[in-house]
């Protein structure tokens, strides 16, 4: 069984516009989350090393804030591009 997109003949269409902002919405998404992560992360083994606890707190503060710079940034841009719907 054949699906709506592809043809009987075993070829494929190329991905419709739908897909692509599908794509484009899971990169903000994990530009979003990285920067949280990596601040954990590097927060508390900086902190093992430097024998200070709390610098895990401050990379995770310091991530979502990153994060959150990166998704408006992000939002931003993919709004201004040509046919974006503007919220209502």
């Amino acid at each position: 069984m054949t699906s709506a997109r592809e043809p009987s003949d075993g070829t494929r269409l190329p991905p419709t516009r739908g897909s692509a902002d599908l794509f484009r919405f899971a990169a903000i998404g994990l530009e979003f989350f990285s920067p949280i992560v990596a601040g954990i992360l590097g927060g508390y083994y900086l902190g093992e090393y430097l024998h200070i606890p709390w610098l895990g707190l401050i990379g995770l503060i310091g991530g979502v804030a990153v994060g959150f710079y990166r998704l408006i940034v992000e939002v931003r841009s993919f709004m201004q591009r040509p046919g974006a719907r503007s919220p209502r």
